[in-house]
């Protein structure tokens, strides 16, 4: 039954400490308010000449560092030369002012010779305190727009479209140096390619074709293996040949005026058919 004991009396002694504790830190916080209370009447006694003095001057000094104008940093949309579509709609750094009313200085004025006037039991200098305050933070706000402007104006901006220029003149040479590997490859593909496609297209043209259109279309498909952009050997063509067994040939009056080297074949009638 000992422990059982020390135990709860240990409880009871955890719970007046605890208890006493929390009545010393409200009494601590209690005289600390009173001090700071006494301290403060003393230094700018209420009623006291000086007092008003003293906020005159301070109300005097928020004048001055009122600012006339909100200045607010925005970014604006980065459109291309001639684009209706911006490319970045946060990018431009832009400035933008509006204007502030300060009714308040005049109020507070008004109200401070009321005061000054009567029985002279008000405290003047927490009555414009808190507009002196606000005076310095709305300067500090217009030189923080203002600081974020020169930043972003004179090192983000020009970097990044720095950067993009750089990008863009990367990928452009990228792209110039492997379009010759490109077109060797193409090249290739079609010379390994074009005559196995040309016989077995030839082998399952349709037999009742004319001699000539059949003439025609063997000398167009052997003049296209040799084209940049090839318009008959196509994939859609060699899905005709190779998966439905049968050819499907674009029109004829497109091959003729686009091919010239296909023209002066056809029209050679002696020209052997390869």
């Amino acid at each position: 039954m000992t422990p059982s004991i020390l135990d709860g009396s240990g409880l009871v002694l955890l719970a007046a400490a605890a208890a006493t504790a929390w009545v010393l830190k409200g009494l601590l916080a209690e005289a600390r308010n009173r001090i700071g209370q006494r301290f403060a009447d003393w230094l700018f006694p209420v009623g006291h000449p000086l007092t008003y003095r003293l906020s005159r001057l301070v109300l005097s000094l928020t004048g001055h560092l009122v600012p006339r104008h909100q200045t607010l940093f925005r970014l604006g949309p980065l459109f291309f030369p001639g684009a209706s579509t911006p490319l970045f709609y946060k990018f431009n750094p832009e400035l933008q002012q509006r204007h502030l009313q300060w009714d308040d200085l005049d109020a507070a004025s008004a109200e401070l010779e009321v005061d000054e006037s009567g029985d002279r039991k008000a405290k003047p200098v927490r009555l414009v305190g808190p507009l002196l305050f606000r005076a310095v933070g709305d300067r500090l706000r217009n030189a923080r727009a203002r600081l974020l402007f020169a930043v972003w104006f004179l090192l983000i901006r020009p970097g990044a479209i720095a950067l993009l220029i750089a990008l863009t003149v990367v990928a452009y040479v990228v792209t110039g140096l492997m379009s010759p590997l490109v077109w060797l490859y193409r090249g290739l593909i079609r010379w390994a390619t074009g005559e196995a496609l040309v016989k077995a297209a030839t082998r399952r043209i349709p037999d009742d074709m004319r001699k000539e259109e059949r003439e025609f279309w063997i000398k167009a498909m052997h003049a296209d293996t040799s084209s940049v952009f090839p318009k008959i050997l196509t994939k859609r063509f060699a899905v005709g040949v190779w998966i439905r067994g049968k050819p499907r040939f674009p029109d004829r009056s497109e091959i003729e005026r686009g091919k010239p080297l296909i023209r002066r074949q056809t029209r050679r009638q002696d020209s052997p058919v390869r």
